[in-house]
């Protein structure tokens, strides 16, 4: 589903930029996905935006959660 995305487009490299590891960005979305199954009371999580560094360390820049 990523890869149907916009975003999809450029983590697989655009313009000369290098591709970052997916597999790293999925298994991001899927921790995020298991807090919020872990912790019922969230009812609403934004991560934006979600980096991807030169050496594929992924983090979160501004994190808002709603419980």
């Amino acid at each position: 589903m990523i890869n149907e995305t916009k975003i999809g487009k450029i983590i697989h490299g655009v313009r000369g930029e290098k591709s970052v590891d997916i597999m790293k960005v999925k298994s991001a979305i899927k921790s995020v996905a298991q807090m919020m199954l872990d912790n019922k009371e969230i009812t609403e999580c934004d991560i934006n935006p979600l980096v991807v560094s030169e050496d594929n360390n992924i983090f979160a820049v501004d994190v808002r959660i709603k419980c």
